[in-house]
């Protein structure tokens, strides 16, 4: 049996960031899941079967959103929409350039039985993304092996094909600090553990229409 996991991240203009969230494969449905974000900014928006299996919406301790269901031995995937109000910095509109720090946890795997990867997304393939400030970074903190599998979107209004993508893949060992482009994770799959520690200042160019 085989998870996958992913994650879309999505920047609004407002400073707003919309999230999916899902899970398949697993014994049981995904029954609980944590955003570290203070309740009253959190509007949840739907997903896959969001509401069955008795659904609650609760507060933690620490003032952060808690969804949880009960457990259902089931295979199939369950998602989870959700948005985070104001949680961007918008430095300039014109063009827009962004400040966002966040820390996502990974949980892929590769092994000689299966892999199973944690995709992320980051603002979709609609658009492009590029660094404005030498600071800016995004540094995966491995906590097994394995490797990672990047695409990198790439967009000019002079070329005939309008965008086109650069993949590649780091092999990843225990304790390794792997940097990786904004670029990258406008898809990346992860076949390993470990944290993303993201803190970037972006500009944002539309490729096409929202």
């Amino acid at each position: 049996m085989t998870t996958n996991r992913s994650l879309k991240i999505e920047f609004k203009k407002n400073g707003d960031v919309d999230y999916v969230f899902s899970r398949s494969g697993t014994e049981n449905k995904l029954s609980q899941y944590i955003i570290e974000y203070p309740t009253d900014q959190v509007t949840i928006h739907g997903g896959k079967d969001l509401e069955n299996d008795n659904f609650r919406r609760t507060t933690n301790q620490s003032g952060f959103v808690v969804i949880s269901w009960e457990k259902v031995k089931d295979t199939t995937e369950r998602s989870i929409q959700y948005t985070k109000a104001g949680y961007l910095n918008i430095i300039q509109i014109t063009p827009l350039l962004l400040h966002y720090r966040e820390t996502i946890n990974i949980k892929g795997k590769s092994s000689s039985k299966a892999n199973e990867p944690f995709c992320v997304t980051l603002h979709g393939r609609a658009k492009s993304l590029s660094a404005v400030k030498r600071s800016s970074k995004a540094v995966f903190h491995s906590n097994s092996g394995g490797f990672i599998h990047t695409c990198a979107a790439f967009y000019r209004q002079s070329h005939k094909l309008g965008s086109w993508y650069d993949c590649s893949e780091h092999q990843v060992k225990i304790g390794d600090l792997i940097n990786l482009r904004p670029t990258e994770l406008d898809q990346a799959a992860f076949y390993c553990t470990g944290l993303i520690e993201v803190d970037w200042i972006l500009e944002v160019i539309e490729t096409r229409n929202d």
